[in-house]
């Protein structure tokens, strides 16, 4: 069967959007592993090797500049290294705990072992909230699942899009020669 109804042209637009769709709700799923991943004091270093590092607080300070910072472990016979940033959250997440209600703030998407999480305001005053780190195993493999997906569909609708554009113009000039 050779499409050469331009009704596929509308057949791979409903592969993409449906593609798009479905890695939206797999990418989405992502976030179901922070929410119920273990939250820790941040007095002892975390190992997330495999995954990544959600950073959250007690009380949401919009008004005050907090930066929260992941140091790896030194190795042996190393100087300690650069903290790095950890990016603030692309997503509003709150979660409910036996001690109350976690509001996520930073989210580091690659961890590694022995991370030394700190949280400071910018202002250096006194700071009143209460930060949590918990290593979360999952949400990168769940994540990269959705964008292939997606990539895929887009393929797919874009070469079923190729094909029908291919097999008219071959059907039209066919039939312009006889």
């Amino acid at each position: 069967m050779r499409p050469t109804s331009w009704l596929w042209y509308l057949g791979a637009v409903v592969v993409v959007m449906v593609g798009v769709m479905v890695a939206t709700a797999v990418g989405a799923g992502a976030w179901g592993y922070v929410r119920d991943a273990t939250l820790v004091n941040l007095n002892a270093p975390v190992d997330a090797k495999d995954g990544s590092v959600a950073v959250f607080t007690d009380v949401v300070q919009p008004d005050r500049d907090v930066t929260c910072t992941a140091t790896p472990a030194a190795e042996k016979g190393e100087e300690k290294p650069e903290p790095t940033e950890i990016p603030a959250a692309e997503l509003d997440l709150q979660v409910s705990r036996d001690d109350g209600q976690w509001f996520l703030i930073g989210f580091l998407k690659k961890g590694e072992d022995g991370l030394t999480v700190r949280c400071t305001p910018a202002d250096e005053a006194a700071d009143s909230a209460s930060y949590r780190v918990a290593a979360v195993d999952g949400w990168w493999d769940r994540a990269q699942l959705g964008s292939g997906i997606a990539n895929l569909s887009l393929l797919v609708g874009l070469g079923l899009a190729a094909w029908t554009f291919w097999t008219r113009r071959k059907s039209h000039r066919s039939s312009e020669g006889t």
